[in-house]
């Protein structure tokens, strides 16, 4: 589960590397931008033929991860608050996996008949960058349990140079106050007693 957590966690800061608010981008682009990338990415992994547990659907806009033929479903935010499009999606996916049911007998289902479906949290910063990737289990009421962070280590990495300018020498500043002469900041008062 670790590569899963980690190709979406590059797919995210990519996206968010690109991020330019100042060029017109705002929250909704990066994240159309965002989840291109991490179906992209996740999509690669499935194809790479290197895990053959992890199948993927995609239909346009539609994605989802089969890990064992468990149906997956990733979203943006916190892993105690699933938003409720994140929760119907993964339910319909789960019941879609199971057995066929008639379109009306999915309104009588009882809480516990829906069951649990698993789901892959990208918990970001203020800038779109991954933080923590969590998987965990939610059913449609947005209940959650079997919260696992992802064990390895996410942090966003940057480069940090401590090349600096050359310094400059400038002469010292003029003091001045309204009504009196003015006087140089290197003056002091005792400058005053060796005149």
């Amino acid at each position: 589960m670790e590569v899963l957590a980690r190709e979406a966690s590059l797919a995210r800061n990519s996206a968010a590397d690109l991020y330019d608010p100042l060029s017109g981008d705002d929250p909704w682009s990066l994240g159309c931008r965002a989840y291109s990338r991490t179906c992209f990415r996740l999509e690669m992994l499935a194809e790479s033929g290197e895990y053959p547990w992890l199948k993927i659907t995609r239909r346009n806009l539609y994605f989802t991860l089969f890990v064992d033929g468990v149906p997956l479903k990733f979203y943006r935010g916190s892993a105690e608050q699933p938003n409720s499009r994140t929760l119907k999606s993964g339910l319909d996916e789960a019941l879609r996996a199971g057995q066929e049911r008639l379109p009306f007998y999915d309104q009588e289902i009882s809480r516990e008949e829906e069951g649990w479906f698993w789901l892959m949290a990208i918990d970001t910063d203020q800038d779109g960058r991954t933080l923590q990737v969590y998987f965990l289990q939610a059913n449609r009421d947005g209940e959650t349990k079997n919260i696992f962070p992802v064990v390895e280590t996410l942090s966003v990495v940057g480069v940090v140079s401590d090349d600096r300018a050359e310094g400059i020498d400038l002469e010292p500043a003029e003091i001045s106050v309204p009504g009196e002469d003015t006087l140089s900041a290197s003056k002091t008062d005792d400058d005053d007693e060796d005149n």
